[in-house]
Formats: C-alpha cells, sequence, structure tokens
C-alpha cells in the first residue's frame, strides 16, 4: 500500500529541493534583492585629502567658533576667512574644512549641524575667490571634537606646501653643506 505514494512523496521532496535552491539563488538577482549599502568611510582618506585624524594635518588657520545651533558664517568669521583666502588665492593648497559639533546634541543633529557649518565656511571662501576643487568639508559631529571650552567649531585643515613653500624647502636642502 505504501508502494503508490512512494513516487508521489519522491516528487514533493524533490520539488521542495529544487525550490529552497531556486530561492536561495533569488538572492543574487538584482531586481529581486536590496542593494547592499557601499561602506562610506566618514573619516577616510578621500580625493587626495588625508582623514581629519590625521596627526600631520595642522589647522591654516585659528578655528573659526560657532555659538549654539548656529551654522551662519558670522562677521568676525568673514574677517578671517578674508585674509585666509587671500594666502589660499596664491598657494594653490588644497584644504580640509571640518566642522564639529557639540556633544551634548543627539548624534544626528551633531554631524548635520557641523556638515552645515564646514559647507557654510566652503561657500564663503569660494564667494571671496578660492577655487572649489581645493575645497573638502567633512563634518563629524562631536565625533574626534577637540577639547576646550567649545566643541562648536570649524577647522580648515592643510597638509600639503604649497608650491611656493615646496620651492623654498627644497633651495635649503640643496644650500645646506652636507656633513
Amino acid at each position: 500500500m505504501n508502494a503508490p505514494w512512494l513516487p508521489i512523496q519522491i516528487s514533493r521532496l524533490a520539488l521542495t529541493l529544487l525550490s529552497a535552491s531556486a530561492l536561495t539563488q533569488c538572492a543574487n538577482v538584482p531586481f529581486l534583492s536590496e542593494p547592499k549599502p557601499e561602506v562610506v568611510y566618514a573619516l577616510g582618506s578621500t580625493q587626495g585629502y588625508p582623514s581629519p585624524t590625521d596627526p600631520k594635518l595642522k589647522p591654516a588657520i585659528p578655528s573659526l567658533t560657532f555659538p549654539g545651533d548656529s551654522y551662519n558664517v558670522s562677521g568676525r568669521h568673514r574677517v578671517a576667512l578674508q585674509n585666509f583666502a587671500k594666502r589660499a588665492i596664491e598657494d594653490k593648497k588644497q584644504y580640509l574644512i571640518v566642522g564639529y559639533a557639540s556633544p551634548d546634541l543627539p548624534k544626528d543633529h551633531a554631524r548635520s549641524l557641523s556638515e552645515r557649518r564646514a559647507q557654510g565656511v566652503r561657500q564663503q571662501l569660494i564667494m571671496l575667490g578660492v577655487e572649489p576643487a581645493n575645497l573638502l568639508t567633512c563634518g563629524v559631529g562631536s565625533d574626534f571634537a577637540p577639547t576646550g571650552p567649545t566643541s562648536g567649531v570649524v577647522v580648515i585643515y592643510s597638509d600639503a606646501p604649497s608650491p611656493a613653500e615646496a620651492a623654498s624647502a627644497e633651495a635649503n636642502t640643496t644650500a645646506a653643506p652636507a656633513p
């Protein structure tokens, strides 16, 4: 009596295994699977710019302090940025503009605010004539914020010497007597 059911059970088992195999392969079909998010490292090296945590980076000017939740470039900032822009136009260096925010803020808000601050400073420098390709912004929120009385700042970093500085350093190296 079990013999007539045996082929049916075997065919059901085969169909189940075939279905399971097909379903595991569906993950590889682009329109059936959700795209995997691309991993983006906010503090990684990008477009030749080093990470803001790189110790060789030095602030190009004193940090610009922003009160509270403000991200507007103030008159005091404009004066500092005008002086910096004159130098940046001449030396053609690349600069990394990094915004920071208070650790008291929620992480998402701090990151967004720090990005807006960095973008505001970048836009002001572009309006003052600095080449946009030489300016990269990064908002890190309260992560890696500088210690001190305030962490609501924007810091403009530079690591590469300008062509004039490089020529001067090379001249000093060749002019120095060999030991």
